[in-house]
């Protein structure tokens, strides 16, 4: 068989496969690693996995699933990474010792799925089902927000379409957040602020709602 053909077969795979050696450096890197994690093979290729896409906080919990596989063979968890512009994602991780002939390991593959939109799907769920009555009671506006600064929940008192500000940026995140339509789409969090679109013409502009953070004095 054609050794390039395994090299091509992953290379076409949508998920992240990355190989490393024991101590933990990159050996291969396919096209799915370079569209989720943002690195080029050519820029990940001989550097510490862990140091490029593993948070600071997340380390030590890799080096001990790292063991893991190491140990048994095999190991599978959910965790969350960091892509090359910063952001953080949740992945679902398999992983699996290669050996060579002589039963020594040679290498550990990793296949790694994002799976950041089903994470911010089950919880605006979860979410839903335990806060929704109580952030309806309040008379501010609040959008929950989970660990990637994806948005799970609205409540009412957003009202209309929002806009989110992120420092001179503004966008819309579009549909009525009280609807659910929102939930999944990003937000960078902490420097967002919930705020009514400009000129709605109907007493509900700027002035009209504003987070609880903005109502304590911190500028728009």
């Amino acid at each position: 068989m054609n050794t390039a053909f395994p090299a091509r077969v992953l290379n076409e795979c949508s998920d992240a496969v990355i190989a490393t050696t024991i101590s933990g450096e990159v050996t291969f890197w396919n096209r799915g690693a370079e569209g989720i994690f943002g690195y080029t093979a050519e820029e990940a290729m001989g550097r510490d996995a862990a140091a490029l896409i593993v948070p600071t906080d997340r380390l030590r919990e890799e080096q001990a699933l790292r063991k893991e596989a190491m140990a048994h063979g095999a190991s599978v968890y959910e965790s969350i990474r960091r892509r090359k512009d910063g952001a953080l994602i949740y992945v679902d991780i398999s992983s699996k010792t290669i050996r060579d002939e002589q039963g020594r390991i040679e290498f550990i593959l990793f296949t790694e799925k994002d799976v950041t939109h089903l994470k911010a799907i089950r919880d605006a769920k979860l979410a839903e089902a335990n806060f929704r009555d109580l952030l309806n009671s309040t008379p501010d506006a609040i959008v929950i927000v989970n660990i990637t600064g994806r948005i799970i929940l609205a409540n009412s008192r957003t009202g209309k379409p929002v806009w989110l500000r992120r420092r001179r940026t503004d966008w819309p995140v579009g549909g009525n957040p009280a609807a659910g339509a929102v939930s999944g789409r990003p937000c960078r969090a902490p420097n967002a602020i919930l705020r009514q679109p400009p000129d709605a013409g109907d007493g509900s502009g700027p002035g009209a709602l504003r987070s609880a953070q903005e109502r304590r004095g911190i500028p728009g």
